[in-house]
C-alpha cells in the first residue's frame, strides 16, 4: 500500500521516528500479534518463552517505552 505523507511539516528527526515506529509495527508487532492470537491458551501468551516478552524487549531497546535512558540508536536492527 502506498504511503501518503500527510505530515509535510515534520522535521527530518520526526520523520525518522515515525518511520522507525512503522517498521517496528510491520516487522515485530504484526508477526508477534498473529502468533499470540493463534495461541489457544491465554496462559501461553504470558509464559516465559512467549514472543510477547521479545516484543517488549525490542520496544524498550528502541526507546518507545518513554524512559529517557532507553533512547534508540539510529537505524537499529529490529
Amino acid at each position: 500500500m502506498a504511503r501518503i505523507d500527510y505530515e509535510a511539516d515534520l522535521t527530518e528527526g520526526e520523520r525518522s521516528v515515525r518511520d522507525m515506529v512503522r517498521r517496528f509495527a510491520e516487522e515485530v508487532m504484526r508477526p508477534a500479534g498473529a502468533e499470540l492470537d493463534a495461541m489457544a491458551d491465554p496462559q501461553d501468551v504470558i509464559a516465559r518463552d512467549s514472543i510477547l516478552w521479545d516484543v517488549f524487549k525490542k520496544h524498550r531497546a528502541l526507546g518507545l517505552d518513554g524512559r529517557p535512558h532507553s533512547r534508540r540508536v539510529e537505524d537499529e536492527k529490529l
